[in-house]
Protein backbone atom coordinates (compact mmCIF):
# COMPACT_ATOMS: atom_id res chain seq x y z
CA UNK A 1 0.00 0.00 0.00
CA UNK A 2 0.90 3.53 -0.74
CA UNK A 3 1.08 6.20 1.41
CA UNK A 4 -2.24 8.17 1.81
CA UNK A 5 -2.90 11.26 3.01
CA UNK A 6 -6.57 13.12 3.79
CA UNK A 7 -7.87 15.46 1.84
CA UNK A 8 -8.22 17.85 4.29
CA UNK A 9 -6.99 17.78 8.30
CA UNK A 10 -7.12 20.71 11.02
CA UNK A 11 -6.47 21.03 14.81
CA UNK A 12 -7.63 24.38 16.50
CA UNK A 13 -4.01 23.75 18.45
CA UNK A 14 -1.53 22.91 15.48
CA UNK A 15 -1.21 20.45 13.25
CA UNK A 16 -2.43 16.73 13.87
CA UNK A 17 -0.39 13.40 13.27
CA UNK A 18 -1.89 11.05 10.78
CA UNK A 19 -1.66 7.63 10.88
CA UNK A 20 -2.41 4.86 8.13
CA UNK A 21 -4.08 1.35 8.58
CA UNK A 22 -2.55 -1.04 6.83
CA UNK A 23 0.71 0.99 7.23
CA UNK A 24 2.06 2.37 4.21
CA UNK A 25 4.23 -0.41 2.60
CA UNK A 26 2.07 -3.07 3.75
CA UNK A 27 1.66 -5.46 1.08
CA UNK A 28 -1.74 -6.70 0.22
CA UNK A 29 -3.08 -9.75 -2.38
CA UNK A 30 -6.04 -11.02 -4.20
CA UNK A 31 -8.66 -9.01 -6.06
CA UNK A 32 -11.28 -6.60 -4.27
CA UNK A 33 -11.22 -4.23 -1.64
CA UNK A 34 -9.42 -3.39 1.19
CA UNK A 35 -10.21 -1.05 3.80
CA UNK A 36 -7.95 1.67 5.08
CA UNK A 37 -7.90 3.89 7.73
CA UNK A 38 -6.42 7.60 8.33
CA UNK A 39 -6.65 8.22 12.19
CA UNK A 40 -6.01 12.03 13.21
CA UNK A 41 -4.11 12.88 16.61
CA UNK A 42 -3.76 16.03 18.00
CA UNK A 43 -1.90 16.91 20.73
CA UNK A 44 -3.68 16.89 23.94
CA UNK A 45 -4.35 13.03 22.46
CA UNK A 46 -7.61 13.83 20.53
CA UNK A 47 -8.45 11.58 17.34
CA UNK A 48 -10.71 11.47 14.37
CA UNK A 49 -11.06 8.68 12.04
CA UNK A 50 -11.81 8.37 8.03
CA UNK A 51 -12.29 5.05 6.35
CA UNK A 52 -12.09 4.75 2.37
CA UNK A 53 -11.85 1.37 0.58
CA UNK A 54 -8.45 0.57 -2.33
CA UNK A 55 -9.79 -1.33 -5.14
CA UNK A 56 -7.29 -3.82 -6.06
CA UNK A 57 -7.23 -4.43 -9.85
CA UNK A 58 -5.04 -6.98 -11.75
CA UNK A 59 -3.10 -4.90 -14.73
CA UNK A 60 -1.07 -7.71 -15.22
CA UNK A 61 -1.75 -9.94 -18.74
CA UNK A 62 -1.91 -13.93 -18.56
CA UNK A 63 2.01 -15.38 -19.52
CA UNK A 64 2.17 -18.07 -21.98
CA UNK A 65 4.87 -19.94 -24.33
CA UNK A 66 4.08 -20.59 -27.84
CA UNK A 67 5.12 -24.14 -29.28
CA UNK A 68 7.86 -24.08 -31.68
CA UNK A 69 6.60 -25.00 -35.55
CA UNK A 70 4.74 -27.35 -36.30
CA UNK A 71 4.37 -29.83 -38.91
CA UNK A 72 1.29 -31.06 -40.41
CA UNK A 73 0.47 -33.77 -43.47
CA UNK A 74 -2.29 -32.76 -45.79
CA UNK A 75 -4.82 -35.28 -47.39
CA UNK A 76 -5.81 -36.32 -50.54
CA UNK A 77 -7.32 -33.27 -51.57
CA UNK A 78 -4.37 -30.92 -50.37
CA UNK A 79 -5.97 -29.83 -47.35
CA UNK A 80 -5.57 -30.71 -43.68
CA UNK A 81 -7.90 -29.39 -40.15
CA UNK A 82 -6.12 -27.97 -37.61
CA UNK A 83 -5.62 -29.56 -34.26
CA UNK A 84 -6.23 -27.98 -30.93
CA UNK A 85 -3.04 -26.39 -30.21
CA UNK A 86 -1.96 -25.36 -26.57
CA UNK A 87 1.04 -23.47 -25.18
CA UNK A 88 3.87 -24.87 -23.49
CA UNK A 89 3.50 -22.65 -20.89
CA UNK A 90 0.96 -20.40 -19.32
CA UNK A 91 -0.08 -18.70 -15.93
CA UNK A 92 -1.56 -15.66 -14.64
CA UNK A 93 -0.63 -13.57 -11.16
CA UNK A 94 -4.40 -12.95 -9.66
CA UNK A 95 -6.98 -15.02 -11.93
CA UNK A 96 -8.22 -17.63 -14.15
CA UNK A 97 -7.95 -17.27 -17.78
CA UNK A 98 -9.12 -17.97 -21.71
CA UNK A 99 -6.52 -19.26 -24.36
CA UNK A 100 -7.92 -18.76 -27.50
CA UNK A 101 -6.56 -20.03 -31.11
CA UNK A 102 -6.71 -18.23 -34.40
CA UNK A 103 -7.44 -19.91 -36.82
CA UNK A 104 -9.69 -21.75 -34.63
CA UNK A 105 -9.46 -25.72 -33.94
CA UNK A 106 -11.52 -27.46 -36.91
CA UNK A 107 -10.29 -24.87 -39.27
CA UNK A 108 -9.40 -26.59 -43.08
CA UNK A 109 -6.46 -25.15 -44.66
CA UNK A 110 -5.07 -25.93 -47.92
CA UNK A 111 -1.71 -26.04 -50.00
CA UNK A 112 1.65 -26.19 -49.02
CA UNK A 113 2.16 -22.80 -47.48
CA UNK A 114 2.90 -22.00 -44.03
CA UNK A 115 -0.11 -21.22 -41.55
CA UNK A 116 0.56 -18.89 -38.69
CA UNK A 117 -1.53 -20.18 -35.63
CA UNK A 118 -1.55 -17.33 -32.96
CA UNK A 119 -2.47 -18.12 -29.38
CA UNK A 120 -4.44 -15.32 -26.80
CA UNK A 121 -4.64 -15.80 -23.26
CA UNK A 122 -7.04 -13.48 -21.65
CA UNK A 123 -8.20 -13.28 -18.09
CA UNK A 124 -11.32 -12.30 -15.89
CA UNK A 125 -10.41 -8.36 -15.95
CA UNK A 126 -9.71 -8.33 -19.66
CA UNK A 127 -5.73 -8.46 -19.61
CA UNK A 128 -4.51 -10.38 -22.94
CA UNK A 129 -1.31 -11.19 -24.17
CA UNK A 130 -0.67 -13.34 -27.67
CA UNK A 131 2.09 -15.58 -28.73
CA UNK A 132 2.82 -17.19 -32.60
CA UNK A 133 4.24 -20.07 -34.31
CA UNK A 134 4.55 -21.57 -37.74
CA UNK A 135 2.63 -24.59 -38.92
CA UNK A 136 3.75 -26.05 -41.76
CA UNK A 137 2.10 -28.07 -44.12
CA UNK A 138 3.90 -31.66 -46.06
CA UNK A 139 2.45 -33.74 -48.94
CA UNK A 140 3.07 -37.69 -48.58
CA UNK A 141 0.22 -38.53 -51.10
CA UNK A 142 1.85 -40.30 -54.42
CA UNK A 143 1.15 -38.26 -57.55
CA UNK A 144 -0.19 -40.16 -59.88
CA UNK A 145 0.91 -40.53 -64.00
CA UNK A 146 0.66 -43.02 -66.86
CA UNK A 147 2.80 -43.09 -69.36
CA UNK A 148 2.44 -42.32 -73.37
CA UNK A 149 1.78 -45.93 -74.74
CA UNK A 150 4.68 -48.74 -75.10
CA UNK A 151 6.09 -48.75 -78.63
CA UNK A 152 6.36 -44.89 -79.72
CA UNK A 153 7.89 -44.74 -83.35
CA UNK A 154 11.12 -42.88 -83.72
CA UNK A 155 12.00 -43.13 -87.18
CA UNK A 156 16.03 -42.83 -87.50
CA UNK A 157 17.68 -40.82 -90.17
CA UNK A 158 19.99 -41.42 -92.94
CA UNK A 159 22.82 -42.08 -90.56
CA UNK A 160 20.81 -44.25 -88.37
CA UNK A 161 19.93 -41.79 -85.77
CA UNK A 162 16.81 -40.13 -84.31
CA UNK A 163 16.30 -37.15 -81.67
CA UNK A 164 14.21 -38.00 -78.87
CA UNK A 165 11.15 -35.45 -78.93
CA UNK A 166 9.24 -34.33 -75.75
CA UNK A 167 7.00 -37.32 -74.76
CA UNK A 168 3.58 -35.75 -73.32
CA UNK A 169 2.00 -37.69 -70.23
CA UNK A 170 -1.84 -37.92 -70.81
CA UNK A 171 -2.58 -38.12 -67.31
CA UNK A 172 -0.29 -36.08 -65.03
CA UNK A 173 -2.11 -35.34 -61.73
CA UNK A 174 -1.20 -34.49 -58.07
CA UNK A 175 -3.19 -33.28 -55.02
CA UNK A 176 -1.67 -30.45 -54.35
CA UNK A 177 -1.17 -29.06 -57.45
CA UNK A 178 0.24 -30.13 -61.47
CA UNK A 179 3.79 -31.89 -60.93
CA UNK A 180 6.40 -31.13 -62.87
CA UNK A 181 8.22 -34.17 -64.46
CA UNK A 182 11.63 -34.96 -66.58
CA UNK A 183 12.15 -37.03 -69.30
CA UNK A 184 14.85 -40.00 -69.46
CA UNK A 185 16.88 -39.51 -71.64
CA UNK A 186 16.05 -35.76 -71.99
CA UNK A 187 14.05 -34.78 -75.44
CA UNK A 188 16.62 -33.73 -77.83
CA UNK A 189 19.23 -36.64 -76.79
CA UNK A 190 20.77 -38.03 -80.30
CA UNK A 191 19.37 -41.96 -79.48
Amino acid sequence: LPAYSPLSSSDNCGAPAIDQTPAAGTSVSGIGFTTVSLRATDANGNTATCFFSVNKIDGTPPSLTCPGTQTLTVNASCTVDLPAFSPVTSSDNCSSFNVVQSPPAGTTVSGLVVTTVVLTATDVYNNSSSCSFNVNKTDNNIQQIICPANNQPLFLGANCLATLPVYLVPVNTDNCGTPVYNQTPAAGSIV
